[in-house]
């Protein structure tokens, strides 16, 4: 998927396919601000693994959160 507000990618190994995208929202009430979603989706036997109650998806959610803790300050100094 690639177009003006979203683009993404998908891959997989070990038991799981994974759908990643980023979107890019318009926010009407932040004056020009754009609402920045960064999502995973996974599907497959292996993907029960990371599941809402698993340690797993805690663990993989570090680095999304991280990554986007970095676009947004990079987006905001310029």
């Amino acid at each position: 998927m690639n177009n003006q507000s979203a683009f993404g990618m998908k891959g997989g190994a070990l038991g799981f396919v994974a759908y990643h995208w980023y979107k890019f929202l318009p926010l009407p009430d932040a004056d020009g601000g754009t609402l920045f979603k960064n999502c995973e989706t996974l599907e497959g036997g292996a993907a029960l693994m990371f599941g809402s109650w698993s340690p797993l998806r805690r663990w993989m959610e570090g680095p999304f959160d991280e990554f986007n803790d970095a676009v947004r300050r990079a987006l905001e100094s310029s």
